[in-house]
């Protein structure tokens, strides 16, 4: 799965598969492969065939593994988690505890509302969240920032 990013990271828009995410996580924090996969605790044969792009994680705690041995922020860890098809790591209290994302959550998950209704729910914010990651040079999902 690859992954539009546009960040301080690399200082440009690239498109990143796992592999190429990891890499550039790792070069960033000064580690070479046999480092990370002692630190992560994930065999080095396995970290070269990640940032080849032969495998994905085993799973998801691999990846978060590889993630938290990076140091990683939380919007990285989601980058890098959906990168290799993997949902994204939970949302802190502040965000949790907003009414309004909680009242989005309630009415996603009933199914006493038609299908469509929350599909156009979706659409809608999608929308405007394109609007807001475009209006502060982001990029989301494959969309582009400019």
């Amino acid at each position: 799965m690859l992954w539009e990013t546009w960040g301080e990271e690399w200082g440009r828009r690239v498109e990143s598969s796992f592999g190429a995410l990891l890499r550039g996580y790792r070069e960033r924090a000064g580690l070479a492969q046999n480092g990370l996969a002692r630190a992560s605790g994930v065999n080095v044969g396995t970290v070269n065939r990640l940032e080849r792009g032969q495998r994905l994680p085993a799973g998801r705690e691999q990846a978060l593994a590889l993630a938290r041995t990076l140091g990683l922020n939380p919007s990285e860890t989601n980058r890098l988690l959906a990168a290799a098809g993997l949902p994204a790591e939970g949302f802190g209290p502040e965000i949790t505890s907003h009414p309004t994302i909680r009242a989005l959550v309630d009415l996603l998950q009933d199914d006493t509302i038609p299908r469509a209704d929350r599909e156009g729910l979706l659409a809608t914010l999608e929308g405007y969240v394109h609007l807001v990651a475009r209006a502060n040079g982001r990029a989301i999902g494959g969309h582009d920032a400019a």
